[in-house]
């Protein structure tokens, strides 16, 4: 269980959520974020990418999964080190 305690004005945010690390490992490293639950084991999930079949794929289907290709292989290797 966890509580909150403190004072707070309008212009806070508090909010509890399960992200990705490799989402949001910028944020946690910058401060912007705090790792709630450290001790806790992660959760691995396999990610694919699934759009229904065409002749002509959409360019921004096919510049999502691009970028996802890119970029995503070195951000889960950080995980992977983290560990």
């Amino acid at each position: 269980m966890l509580r909150f305690a403190g004072r707070t004005s309008d212009e806070d945010v508090i909010c509890v959520v399960w992200l990705p690390y490799w989402l949001v490992r910028d944020a946690l490293r910058g401060g912007a974020l705090r790792e709630l639950l450290p001790d806790r084991p992660g959760v691995i999930f396999p990610i694919q990418a699934v759009w229904p079949y065409t002749l002509h794929l959409p360019l921004k289907v096919r510049a999502a999964v691009d970028a996802l290709r890119e970029h995503l292989p070195a951000r889960l290797a950080a995980v992977e080190a983290r560990t």
